[in-house]
This record gives structure tokens, sequence and C-alpha cells, in this order.
């Protein structure tokens, strides 16, 4: 199926994955197809956090008055959870392969820009993961 012909009424959904809501609001911004197309091309980036220090991150208290390191944690775990639903969805169901992949590749690379803004969190912050 091409990019611009979907909508969350002809996507299945995996429980427990991703809502309705939260798939609407990311076709929208994959529909800039322009701007994501031109991202395609770059090499993605191993991950920078494993799962026990963005839970580590997330269970520590910050020390200015906001909750920054908890929420990028919330939000990088994630995005991890859908980059590998995503590369599981390409193996697995067949003829939507090119979408998984796709799917895959830019949530990889959602996740290696909250990675660096979770880097200048942690510096700011002065956290010890």
């Amino acid at each position: 199926m091409h990019l611009s012909r979907m909508t969350p009424q002809n996507i299945t959904l995996c429980p427990g994955v991703m809502t309705q809501e939260r798939l609407t609001s990311e076709l929208a911004i994959l529909t800039m197809a322009g701007q994501v197309q031109a991202v395609r091309h770059e090499p993605v980036r191993a991950r920078r956090y494993t799962h026990a220090q963005l839970a580590r991150i997330a269970s520590l208290s910050p020390s200015v008055a906001c909750e920054c390191p908890q929420h990028v944690s919330y939000l990088l775990t994630d995005l991890i959870h859908f980059e590998d639903y995503s590369a599981e969805c390409e193996s697995l169901k067949t003829g939507d392969e090119e979408l998984h992949r796709f799917l895959a590749e830019i949530t990889a690379r959602a996740r290696n820009l909250m990675e660096q803004a979770m880097a200048k969190v942690i510096d700011q912050e002065h956290l010890t993961i």
C-alpha cells in the first residue's frame, strides 16, 4: 500500500502496542513524505541506552522541577518497542514488508534523535546511569 493511501482504518493494529489515536498522529507525520524521504539514506545508529538504563533514568529524582528525564525515558522505551514491533511485522506479514521496513527505519531515526535529547538531559541533570 502506498503511503499516501494509508489511513488508520486500513491498518490492522496489534492490541497493546499502538492505539488508533497514536497511529493517526504518526501517520500525519509520515505523510510529510518530502522530509521523511530526505532522511532515509542516512545510516541508522545502534541503540545508545539499554532498557535497564532507561528504567534507571525514569526512577531518578530530577534536580530541577521538571520530569523531563522520566518523559524522555518513557518516549525512548515506546520508540524501541515500536521499532522492534515493526521489524517483527516486516518478517511476519506477507505483502506489508516494505511498509514495516519503512516504519522500523523511521522509528529508529526518531529513537536516535530522542537519544541525543536524552544525552543532553543526562548531562544537564548530572545523572549517572
